[in-house]
């Protein structure tokens, strides 16, 4: 079992603001190769600025996924007490046994990406506090959260995903201001006309 890096959320802060960045030579050369490719600019759309953003963290211009791997973490959010969520918090750990059987969306597109995916649930019977109450976590559950992410998937390269009952919920309210909901700078609209999308 590794060591937990931190044990208050200062530390966190303080590790986070010292981790490296991403590699800027690497993101001009690709940036420049991808702007020698035969096609038009922009044409794999997403694509070329994930390739881009994954060749400054992989500090390659021309970056290699060699040993894929998908790691789901699942949870349940205690705002689902407020019946927003078309499923109860139960269903979670009926969705974790479909992951482990092979029976989502996810393991298909895993499959043929050829990575391996591991699914963990995590304190299922033990959900966030309804954060329409109060804080969903306080600082002790803050730090002790990762500690099961940084046990259990220690490969360089892998897209982490998570599934949770009330996860819309959770995180139209992060990008909400006032009343208006923003994706990626952009205005998407007022925040009561997305729910129970």
């Amino acid at each position: 079992m590794s060591q937990q890096p931190f044990s208050t959320l200062a530390e966190f802060k303080a590790l986070l603001e010292a981790a490296n960045g991403p590699d800027t030579a690497a993101i001009q050369a690709a940036e420049e190769r991808n702007g020698q490719l035969t096609k038009p600019p922009g044409a794999l759309g997403r694509l070329e600025e994930l390739a881009i953003w994954f060749a400054g963290w992989q500090g390659n211009g021309r970056p290699e996924l060699k040993a894929p791997q998908v790691v789901v973490f699942a949870g349940n959010h205690g705002v689902t007490a407020q019946g927003v969520s078309a499923f109860p918090a139960e269903v979670t750990e009926q969705m974790v046994l479909n992951f482990q059987h092979g029976g989502a969306a996810i393991n298909q597109l895993s499959k043929a990406a050829g990575a391996q995916m591991d699914v963990h649930a995590l304190d299922l019977d033990r959900p966030t506090q309804d954060f329409t109450q109060g804080a969903a976590m306080n600082e002790d559950e803050v730090v002790a959260a990762p500690s099961g992410r940084l046990e259990r998937g220690q490969h360089r390269r892998r897209p982490v995903g998570d599934r949770r009952n009330g996860d819309r919920q959770h995180d139209l309210c992060c990008c909400a201001v006032p009343g208006t909901l923003w994706r990626r700078g952009r205005r998407l609209g007022r925040t009561r006309n997305w729910r129970g999308r």
